[in-house]
């Protein structure tokens, strides 16, 4: 069978608020937990035991607040990036200056599920400048972090916190910061961050690591930048996700040197799977950067970051996957200037954008949360509106690379958890929308009716599923069968997915 294409209409809830308290905030991280809502990590001035403090807010899936907690002592406490672990709690990465003052060493803080802390520990080299940039759950239950200090840093931990094993990455010549770190198809990892020549932060390039599980060095790709004849000067990987095709793709910046002043331009690279450079787009305003990336069940490919060039606003872009080239483009106003962090993909098929918003009359940084739909659209919420375009080249030269064990000391904190609810405010209102979608794919389908006391899927091939009741929660967790599965539920609404097929079942 080469057709499937079973329309469904998925439910989806949008909403846009801000969360702030008197101070500044900023997040720099969402993840979806596994009851529908979200969980958002960053950092607080505004309350804590003093200084900046981890800051973390659990929300439900309409972004209703279900706690807010902050994390510290009278150091400075960062968080830059966020998990859920496999008993439900989460695991969140960043700095601390608590025993390397007034430099940083990389923090690591274990939640329970309700936010108590469980356990915190800090990694560092003495005295120096270590930070968790980028935190992910692996296929084992432990975590892998990429951080920086002098190098970029991996650093492979058990479920407890306990190093397996770190290393850093470096060459003659030439430094690098490690930013964001995914565990890839075969158990290995791949790395992206920025290099910069030796005590001169300059002639920047964007690295691509590709590691073994054990943290060695698979290959290296260096990429320095060229826009219109000009040599870019400060080329930065913020994001880096494998894709489908085994490749890899970064979201970050490139940014023209012509030295007299920044000119960041929003920039998403993609190669194939032994890192060779596939296409590179950038929007070509100034003061524009990428920060995060996701993949979508059709393939392509969604970045979220900052645009200047428009107003000062979120910039939300999808591209084709196999050509770089813009499928839609949005961008979300909170206050005044709005920078997007943080993008994930929900269970409906939308995005979730998490980032920070600084209002200039009440003169602080808040936190600012948008839930858009699958297609980018939230009426009378989000702009459309593509920015100039152009492509990039860039110079890949070969340069070598050691990987020696990073020597680091654990030592456990005993940090104070502080409660507080932040001020909660909408900036467009709630909408419960009905999209239509096509089941994705050319050789399979899929069907969902309603029978008496449940319903009936009937599929071409075994799936996994999730159906969702209407607050977000899992009600039903289970597998179908090649053929006809009869799952019972109760009278309701409900939202399902299986594989990358999703629907609505509604239960009389």
């Amino acid at each position: 069978m080469n057709t499937l294409i079973v329309s469904v209409l998925v439910s989806q809830n949008l909403f846009a608020k801000t969360y702030g308290w008197t101070g500044d905030d900023y997040i720099y991280s969402v993840v979806q937990t596994t009851d529908g809502g979200f969980a958002l990590a960053g950092t607080t001035q505004a309350f804590g035991a003093g200084g900046d403090d981890v800051l973390v807010i659990r929300l439900d899936p309409n972004g209703n607040l279900v706690w807010a907690k902050a994390y510290g002592d009278t150091s400075v406490d960062v968080g830059y990036s966020i998990v859920q672990a496999t008993d439900g709690g989460f695991v969140v990465t960043g700095g601390t200056t608590r025993y390397a003052g007034p430099r940083r060493n990389i923090l690591v803080l274990k939640l329970e599920p309700d936010g108590d802390l469980s356990w915190a520990k800090t990694y560092g080299a003495g005295a120096t400048y270590e930070e968790g940039r980028s935190i992910i759950r692996t296929t084992d239950g432990g975590y892998a972090i990429g951080a920086w200090g002098n190098n970029l840093i991996a650093l492979r931990l058990d479920a407890d916190g306990n190093t397996n094993w770190a290393r850093y990455y470096y060459g003659p010549g030439w430094l690098g910061e490690a930013y964001s770190i995914v565990q890839t198809s075969d158990g290995g990892y791949a790395i992206t961050g920025v290099i910069y020549e030796d005590a001169i932060y300059s002639d920047n390039a964007i690295p691509i690591l590709r590691l073994n599980p054990d943290g060695s060095v698979l290959w290296t790709r260096f990429f320095f930048g060229m826009v219109g004849g000009l040599h870019t000067w400060a080329d930065q990987g913020n994001f880096i996700i494998q894709t489908s095709d085994g490749g890899f793709t970064v979201a970050g910046i490139t940014e023209v040197g012509n030295f007299v002043g920044d000119l960041p331009m929003f920039m998403v690279m993609k190669t194939d799977s032994d890192g060779d450079l596939s296409w590179a787009t950038v929007a070509t305003g100034i003061h524009d950067y990428a920060t995060s990336i996701v993949q979508t069940s059709d393939g392509g490919l969604v970045a979220a970051g900052h645009t200047r060039t428009m107003n000062n606003d979120f910039l939300i872009m999808k591209m084709d996957n196999v050509t770089g080239g813009v499928l839609w483009s949005r961008t979300f106003n909170a206050t005044v200037d709005d920078h997007a962090q943080s993008i994930i993909l929900t269970p409906d098929g939308g995005f979730a954008v998490a980032g920070n918003t600084f209002n200039i009359p009440v003169g602080e940084h808040d936190i600012a949360f948008l839930k858009m739909d699958g297609n980018g659209d939230y009426s009378d919420c989000v702009v459309d509106q593509v920015p100039p375009l152009g492509t990039p080249d860039f110079l890949t030269p070969d340069l070598s690379i050691s990987a020696p064990a990073w020597t680091h000391t654990t030592t456990n904190l005993d940090f104070i958890t502080t409660a507080s609810a932040p001020t909660v405010t909408d900036v467009c209102q709630p909408l419960y929308e009905h999209v239509e979608e096509i089941n994705p794919g050319s050789h399979g389908w899929i069907t969902c009716s309603p029978v008496t006391g449940g319903v009936l899927f009937v599929s071409n091939e075994a799936l996994p599923i999730k159906l969702y009741s209407a607050d977000g929660r899992v009600a039903i967790s289970d597998n179908l069968e090649k053929g006809q599965t009869r799952i019972p539920l109760d009278s309701g609404v409900y939202l399902w997915q299986a594989g990358p097929y999703k629907g609505k079942a509604v239960v009389r």
